[in-house]
């Protein structure tokens, strides 16, 4: 499991797939875009030591889903907020949290700034 067959139809390791590839573990295939469907969810860590699709980001990373484009990221998009609770990347962050100008949800605002 630790080889992928990339589009030439050779069998590489995934740091060697193709640019913007990642090892798909599923597949055994190098792919642009993780897979993913109602009960399974691999995300692209784009460490170029690694490049494989993973389950769980690496520390420090946040799950970021882009329809197909499921990727590892340190920073979410423009309106979008790191969840802290779930590791990943929301619109509107979950109960009982709330979005603050750094991209982040917080449980409690900050001095001066008030929820709304």
């Amino acid at each position: 499991k630790d080889t992928f067959l990339n589009s030439t139809s050779f069998c590489v390791n995934a740091t060697s797939c193709p640019s913007a590839e990642y090892g798909d573990p599923l597949n055994q295939v190098c792919t642009a875009d993780c897979p993913g469907n109602s009960t399974t969810e691999l995300f692209a860590d784009t460490n170029p030591h690694v490049k494989m699709c993973v389950y769980i980001c690496p520390d420090g990373f946040y799950r970021q889903n882009m329809t197909n484009n499921r990727t590892c990221v340190s920073e979410c998009m423009a309106n979008y907020f790191i969840d802290y609770v779930n590791l990943l990347c929301v619109a509107t962050c979950p109960n009982g949290s709330y979005a603050y100008v750094t991209g982040e949800c917080v449980t409690n605002c900050p001095s001066s700034f008030y929820a709304d």
